[in-house]
């Protein structure tokens, strides 16, 4: 099942707190779950658009509405990308990428290809990306794995993946979705 923008309402608002501008998306509906190859495509156009209502453009719709709330916000410049589960896998593969000027990634206990979705053309492997791109991130991962989470591709091998001086934070005593869907960050 693809997870919602609203599951991870706790995270977003927390993030959003600190003055990021968080920009999420749905699927719509639950089967068949669209590729990683397919799904890829998706933030390029999300990214512009947001640039966009940040920028402001006198050719645009929303600049002649009432009010623009993301006009002046979105530096898309700076950008980082966060995921969970497969969200993390696809954070993985834009960041590795290096195609969207994407400067850092927190991966939230990642998954890579599993029995479901073995490697392939249209599911890439984001442990041999991260790998062969040398970057660091940080990577936070519930402590008991399960169904969602398996050993053979959890978040352990997206740390062993990463270059060194990156981050792991691992959350014990914790499933993949309970702990972290709720999980607050604390800024120091």
């Amino acid at each position: 099942m693809q997870a919602r923008a609203a599951w991870y309402g706790s995270i977003v608002r927390q993030v959003a707190s600190w003055g990021y501008v968080v920009l999420q998306y749905t699927s719509l509906g639950v089967f068949p779950v669209v590729s990683d190859r397919i799904e890829l495509e998706y933030l390029p156009p999300l990214l512009q658009w947001l640039s966009a209502q940040s920028a402001g453009n006198a050719d645009s719709a929303a600049d002649r509405l009432p009010a623009n709330p993301l006009l002046g916000l979105a530096d898309t410049s700076r950008l980082a990308t966060m995921g969970h589960s497969r969200g993390g896998k696809l954070a993985a593969l834009h960041y590795a990428g290096n195609i969207l000027n994407i400067s850092t990634a927190v991966l939230l206990d990642p998954i890579d290809n599993t029995d479901r979705a073995p490697e392939g053309p249209d599911y890439p492997s984001a442990c041999k990306a991260l790998a062969a791109a040398n970057r660091t991130a940080a990577v936070v991962g519930a402590g008991i794995s399960g169904r969602c989470n398996p050993l053979e591709s959890n978040f352990r091998h997206f740390t062993s993946s990463l270059a060194p001086g990156s981050w792991q934070l691992v959350v014990r005593q914790v499933r993949c979705w309970e702990g972290l869907r709720e999980c607050v960050f604390v800024s120091v």
